[in-house]
């Protein structure tokens, strides 16, 4: 069950490739319309399952061996597509609210790299999303 979900049945390095294919058959065959705050925090569920499963994985009792726990349809490609998709919903209120200066991006991006040297002193060497990528994402898009 965890090669189907996880890539490995073509190729373990391409994993995602497998599991973005996955997600958007799981989108096309998911006709049942959500709300918007149900759609939200699924995204924001998802992508908590990442972190904790993958970069803040030291924060749990026990320790996650598998290597797929984070890298795989659920965790990685569904909660990204599913955040692009809201993003182009609503690309003209997302543009109106975020500052227009380059002071904020570079405080992004120093805040990615704060969160990278504080993950350094940490445990952490299993994940590949961080906090601060869908927000780095979210502003690089828009």
């Amino acid at each position: 069950m965890t090669e189907c979900l996880t890539g490995g049945q073509f190729c373990g390095p391409l994993w995602y490739v497998t599991a973005y294919l996955q997600a958007l058959v799981a989108l096309k065959l998911w006709k049942r319309r959500v709300g918007e705050r149900l759609y939200v925090g699924i995204i924001a569920l998802l992508l908590a399952s990442n972190l904790l499963l993958g970069t803040y994985d030291f924060l749990l009792p026990f320790d996650v061996t598998a290597s797929w726990a984070n890298r795989n349809l659920f965790t990685s490609a569904l909660p990204f597509i599913m955040l692009g998709g809201y993003v182009r919903r609503h690309e003209r209120s997302l543009i109106g609210r975020l500052p227009r200066s380059k002071t904020f991006y570079l405080l992004l991006l120093g805040a990615a790299y704060a969160e990278l040297l504080c993950l350094y002193f940490t445990d952490s060497r299993n994940g590949d999303v961080f906090v601060m990528t869908p927000v780095l994402s979210v502003a690089a898009l828009v």
